[in-house]
């Protein structure tokens, strides 16, 4: 059954109608529900969905420890705020993988796009991490060596104080 609103809007201009994007999917952000996804396979049919109307295909990148990307391939609600506000991450034809926090020094990258199958990084990161370091894909981004971490304005979780790096984790 059409609502009444479908019945009388007018389609969107050629080439800006709202489609249904198709998007690879490996682990989520938000949802506990949806399976681990230990290994990105972009050749695995069970790692491709079509989003609803109003979504995008996300990819979101954090650094798991120095030698190891971490990454969530998923559909995501344009309509729900993604990063910093000074720092939004907003819908794009391809994939342009953006800080989403403040701290310069935090790894998560981002990106939402309208595109089929753009949420894979093909040939690096964003250009301001490129001249970081030389790197293919997601792998072998530069390490960055903290020997001291400060915490603070994390009231709300009990993590404010002094942290000390050791090896791979933070004590």
């Amino acid at each position: 059954a059409h609502s009444p609103s479908s019945t009388v809007a007018q389609p969107l201009p050629r080439g800006r109608r709202q489609t249904r994007v198709k998007c690879y999917s490996c682990g989520s952000l938000f949802s506990k529900d949806t399976p681990q996804c230990a290994q990105f396979d972009p050749g695995n049919s069970q790692q491709v969905v079509t989003c609803n109307e109003g979504e995008a295909c996300m990819l979101y990148t954090w650094n798991k420890s120095r030698t190891q990307i971490g990454a969530y391939r998923e559909c995501f609600s344009t309509s729900i705020f993604l990063g910093h506000p000074d720092y939004p991450i907003t819908p794009m034809p391809t994939c342009s993988l953006s800080r989403t926090q403040q701290d310069t020094r935090s790894s998560i990258r981002a990106c939402l796009c309208t595109e089929d199958f753009c949420n894979t990084v093909q040939d690096g990161l964003d250009s301001k991490t490129k001249t970081e370091g030389s790197l293919t894909g997601l792998v072998g981004l530069p390490s960055v060596t903290c020997p001291v971490l400060t915490v603070t304005n994390a009231d709300f979780a009990d993590c404010n104080g002094d942290y000390s790096v050791t090896e791979e984790r933070v004590s």
